[in-house]
């Protein structure tokens, strides 16, 4: 049952435009930051989901015994989620984090059953080596500060100006502000130090 529906046209469709998109470097989600906390971010939403579609597809071509297929798959799922490296806010960053675990998790569950042959596994370690989560968390949280953090801000002003909604009015969300700005500078204090630091 699960196969059939896979297979299914409106199915079949997502995995064609997924392989294109995985032949791109990068993507443009067309986001306007500049408005801040209203902004929505609906996309990452649909990384998740794909990316279990991509796990769904890849065990059923394992099972099937389309090896081949499973891992071209679970690899051009790992390239679309490393799309989102340049998005400047920390959800995209942990977004991305979670759709690449649950793809290395399909990968290792179907090649511990399965086994991988050496051109597969050279593909992924290829892929997975160019990975940066560490590196990048600095320059997300500098455009999670300025994005987001300027929309509290402006909020707040307009509330001030007797402009905006009960939102920005609020006493909770001044309040809120300060937190969030003290949040996002602890973390960025802490993706300085070494991971072997950060339990002490």
């Amino acid at each position: 049952k699960i196969r059939r529906t896979l297979s299914e046209k409106d199915i079949a469709e997502i995995f064609r435009l997924a392989g294109d998109a995985s032949r791109k470097l990068d993507a443009d989600f067309r986001v306007n930051y500049s408005r801040g906390p209203g902004q929505l971010l609906p996309y990452l939403a649909m990384e998740s989901d794909l990316a279990r579609l991509i796990c769904a597809k890849a065990y059923s071509d394992a099972d099937a015994g389309n090896l081949e297929d499973a891992y071209e798959g679970l690899l051009a799922g790992l390239r679309i989620s490393n799309q989102l490296r340049h998005e400047p806010v920390v959800v995209a960053h942990l977004v991305r984090i979670a759709c690449d675990s649950t793809l290395i998790s399909c990968l290792l569950d179907i090649a511990g059953r399965k086994g991988i042959d050496a051109a597969a596994a050279k593909a992924f370690i290829a892929e997975l080596g160019c990975r940066s989560y560490y590196q990048s968390l600095p320059s997300v949280l500098d455009g999670e500060r300025v994005s987001f953090g300027s929309g509290f801000y402006q909020a707040i002003i307009d509330g001030r100006r007797g402009r905006g909604g009960a939102f920005s009015k609020s006493i909770m969300m001044k309040n809120d502000y300060a937190v969030y700005l003290k949040l996002i500078n602890d973390l960025k204090a802490l993706s300085r130090q070494p991971f072997c630091d950060l339990d002490k």
